[in-house]
């Protein structure tokens, strides 16, 4: 679609553009990754998928020169940001908590079609129902 489009920047060049933006993200998210704040680390993900959208869509609609001039101008911006961020150099947290979500989603996926042996399940607490158990007697009629 693009090549037959109103596309300003040769397709081979969009290719690689658009790799090279890949191999951005994948840093940027290495770096979220090593932020000591949860905070910063979701506000720095919304932002870098902000500006990786713009930077397609500057890609695909303007002029080639802008678009190169955009892509440096926010990737050097979001180093900035990133340096002036306090972070971890191994973030050792972070990372098991990825794989134990990572491990969740696939053990749930892989459930739908065979059975999985069980982990723990995780226990969280349910805020707006724990006045209900307090108002509950032991008693038979309150029994299923």
């Amino acid at each position: 679609l693009y090549v037959k489009g109103p596309g300003l920047l040769v397709w081979q060049l969009l290719l690689l553009a658009v790799l090279v933006m890949k191999l951005l993200n994948a840093r940027a998210a290495w770096r979220e990754r090593q932020l000591a704040w949860i905070g910063s680390r979701r506000g720095m993900r919304v932002l870098r998928w902000i500006v990786t959208a713009v930077g397609v869509a500057v890609l695909l609609k303007a002029e080639p020169w802008l678009g190169a001039v955009y892509m440096i101008a926010a990737v050097g911006v979001m180093a900035l940001i990133y340096r002036g961020l306090r972070s971890y150099p191994m973030p050792w947290l972070t990372l098991i908590a990825d794989e134990n979500a990572t491990r969740r989603r696939f053990n749930t996926f892989f459930s739908a079609f065979a059975d999985v042996p069980a982990e723990n399940a995780q226990v969280s607490a349910r805020r707006y129902m724990s006045w209900l158990p307090a108002r509950l007697t032991f008693s038979k009629k309150n029994a299923f």
